[in-house]
């Protein structure tokens, strides 16, 4: 569906529909389309990783969840924890497409806005770029909120910009390496691979053997060597998850160099189905949210 068609019908059909019922269409809608058997939630006594982190959505909502959605305000909070050295450099801000000048950008860069999830423009080469293109995709992104498209609270109220970041690796190269971290401890990692092309995806736990898990996307064909910076990661997203109940903190290993990426709170929105119900249940086992329910 049309994202903007989309917006229109959340605003003026879905909106006013609590946000439960909200909820629990969208993860029916995703299990329905990639074929899963578990379209209906439980959000009274969830107990998959899916009913915990929606359930999560709905009751657990707090300050600093729009900080680590911001793309830009991010960044100060990371810096403030673990050192602006794990920043991917930031060439310039844009408050409107109108205000960037490609001709002052570097022959490589990264545009990408601060208010969503996946929204992204590579530029391996500004001589064969197609700035057209570049604006048109940028137009609607900015014409866009993501709450109305993902349902998560956190993004509502960002105050839009446009971030122009270093391109810190080639194209073919990029790897998201993510770390389902649960009351501050990572367990096991999510790796993605071809993300702008054939995206496929693998889970390796910390000793970086493969898992038997999916989500969303086919299981990658080929296996990924443990990078370089895997200890330093570890203790990273040990650092930044340890004030939330769950959040996936997505790092990059360029040659050994760790970079931050984002902190995730609702992966897949909490509707990605896994490969089994048993999968989902299994790693909903390791999200504890009675803390909060008290």
């Amino acid at each position: 569906m049309n994202k903007f068609i989309k917006q229109i019908l959340y605003k003026s059909i879905l909106y006013p529909v609590p946000d439960k019922l909200r909820y629990i269409f969208s993860h029916y809608r995703m299990h329905k389309r990639f074929g899963s058997h578990q379209y209906l939630m439980n959000l009274k006594d969830p107990k998959t990783f899916n009913e915990k982190i929606n359930w999560l959505k709905l009751h657990h909502r707090f300050q600093a969840g729009s900080v680590i959605a911001d793309k830009y305000l991010v960044r100060d909070y990371v810096s403030k924890r673990i050192g602006e050295e794990y920043l991917i450099p930031l060439i310039s801000t844009f408050n409107s497409v109108e205000k960037i000048d490609y001709s002052k950008l570097p022959s490589q860069f990264v545009l990408k806005p601060n208010h969503g999830s996946g929204w992204v423009i590579i530029c391996p080469d500004k001589n064969n770029m197609n700035k057209e293109v570049y604006n048109r995709k940028l137009r609607n992104w900015m014409n866009l909120n993501f709450y109305y498209l993902s349902g998560e609270w956190q993004y509502k109220s960002i105050s839009k910009k446009i971030l122009c970041e270093e391109l810190i690796q080639e194209l073919e190269n990029i790897v998201d390496y993510k770390f389902y971290c649960f009351n501050g401890d990572p367990k096991f990692v999510q790796v993605d691979f071809d993300r702008h092309t054939r995206h496929t995806r693998s889970f390796y736990n910390l000793a970086w053997k493969k898992m038997d898990l999916s989500l969303l996307y086919p299981v990658a064909e080929k296996d990924i060597p443990e990078p370089k910076g895997l200890n330093e990661m570890i203790e990273i997203a040990k650092i930044l998850s340890k004030d939330f109940t769950f959040c996936r903190v997505d790092l990059y290993d360029v040659k050994g160099k760790v970079y931050f990426g984002e902190i995730t709170l609702h992966p897949e929105a909490g509707s990605g189905p896994f490969g089994s119900y048993e999968q989902d249940l299994s790693v909903g086992k390791l999200l504890d949210i009675s803390h909060l329910k008290s």
